[in-house]
């Protein structure tokens, strides 16, 4: 699994362009990279698996952050849909519990 998770970044690294810098080993930006804008940044994503039928996308909102939306990158195989579901997609999903009480008054 470790080594699925290293090949899956190796491949969004690839894919933006970044590469190791010298001998400290951090990387650095060459080209591409990352923005704010989640359409960009989903553009890069998909252009850099097009050719990885596993990978699988799925945009949310997040209500507690104000209907932030944000993009779960996953590979198909690797992450059971319902883990998935269960333990990232639901809880990004939950209103807080200051929202709820705040509601039930």
């Amino acid at each position: 699994m470790l080594g699925g998770l290293k090949k899956m970044f190796g491949a969004i690294k690839a894919g933006l362009g970044m590469k190791k810098s010298g001998d400290n080993g951090k990387h650095c930006p060459a080209g591409k990279s990352l923005t704010k804008s989640i359409q960009i940044n989903e553009g890069l994503l998909r252009q850099v698996f097009k050719d990885c039928a596993d990978v699988k996308t799925k945009k949310i909102a997040i209500p507690r952050m104000n209907n932030r939306r944000a993009l779960v990158l996953y590979t198909e195989g690797l992450v059971s849909a319902d883990n998935l579901t269960r333990d990232i997609i639901s809880p990004l999903l939950a209103e807080s519990e200051h929202n709820r009480q705040v509601e039930d008054v």
